[in-house]
């Protein structure tokens, strides 16, 4: 039975959507309670496994690191050898993204690479372990995505959030910055004193770094992350092959979904695919109805498209051990 929301739930929801670092007293004086009250019911929206995390979105181009997404086909694997990769995917260098879907693929991972030859470790890495599981595989480098919380079934925010590709030259980050983003990676809502005690610093060293990467565009936002499949909205991921690159078509096509209130995440790629676009539906049947009537639309545009429903998606730690690689690699350097 899917879980209802009062309107201050919603309300406390679409706050951490904006800014999931502000503080219970913050957020009350948004949604109208005290303190007190948000600290309940916030309790109660991760006890009831609502709210499963508490991330940071950091932009990694502007630490050197390149974005890409793999699209796995497997033959041969039953459920536990699925979940076996899965696990394997989540826990790889670099991860930032990996969901078990069905359709045209049964696994997708988004993750980081510095270059080419890191991405050559991260796919000569799998295929060493996973080869005979692996049919096929498709890559993408995604350019651009638009991000934006759904209206079906849980909360609205301000509206859509783009993240242009990152132009600038690359920030210098230090061991300590790459050790907090790592720690700000898990858990956007720890406190600026637990920040402190794990990297050595005082509270104000560790405000001060954080205003500096968010300044710098590092950091690009706290963002909550929430089980939609608990309020009975579930995700279907939308890949797109363009008839030919028409800008003028496209942004049309990209206007058109800002105004579907399924509308989860929009993003443009190079490779494989031209567009991903995720909504969320409550059945199959308002999800097939819905994307056959969107690819109708725009048939002028849209040559081909794969609907994938995901079961299974996790957000992971992109930043995690790059402290220790950068570290290791200066070393090496100096040798």
């Amino acid at each position: 039975m899917p879980q209802r929301l009062d309107a201050k739930d919603q309300r406390i929801l679409s706050a951490l959507s904006e800014n999931a670092r502000q503080s219970l007293s913050s957020i009350g004086r948004t949604v109208g309670l005290s303190e007190e009250v948000v600290n309940y019911r916030l309790r109660s929206l991760i006890k009831h496994g609502l709210i499963v995390q508490f991330r940071t979105e950091i932009d990694v181009a502007r630490l050197g690191y390149k974005w890409y997404r793999l699209y796995l086909r497997l033959e041969g694997a039953d459920s536990e050898k699925e979940q076996e990769i899965f696990d394997y995917l989540v826990n790889s260098s670099g991860a930032y993204w990996t969901a078990i879907c069905e359709g045209k693929y049964n696994l997708i991972f988004r993750f980081v690479a510095k270059d080419e030859i890191g991405l050559s470790e991260v796919l000569n890495g799998l295929s060493l372990r996973f080869s005979p599981y692996i049919k096929w595989r498709d890559l993408t480098l995604p350019i651009e995505a638009h991000f934006y919380a759904s209206e079906s079934g849980a909360y609205k925010s301000s509206g859509p959030k783009y993240e242009p590709p990152s132009r600038k030259e690359r920030v210098e980050a230090d061991e300590k910055d790459l050790r907090l983003l790592e720690l700000l990676a898990e858990d956007s809502r720890a406190t600026t004193s637990k920040l402190a005690g794990e990297l050595g610093l005082t509270p104000n060293a560790v405000k001060y770094r954080m205003k500096r990467l968010e300044k710098e565009g590092v950091i690009k936002g706290y963002q909550v992350v929430s089980d939609r499949s608990k309020l009975g909205m579930y995700h279907y991921k939308t890949l797109l092959h363009f008839q030919k690159t028409d800008e003028v078509k496209v942004k049309k096509f990209v206007r058109h979904c800002e105004n579907l209130p399924n509308l989860l995440f929009l993003t443009r790629s190079i490779g494989a695919w031209d567009m991903d676009v995720d909504f969320d539906f409550g059945n199959t049947i308002d999800a097939h109805n819905s994307i056959l009537n969107l690819t109708g639309k725009f048939r002028d545009l849209i040559k081909g498209y794969e609907v994938l429903p995901l079961f299974k998606a996790r957000y992971c730690n992109p930043i995690r051990g790059l402290a220790e690689i950068e570290k290791k690699k200066l070393n090496g350097a100096r040798i």
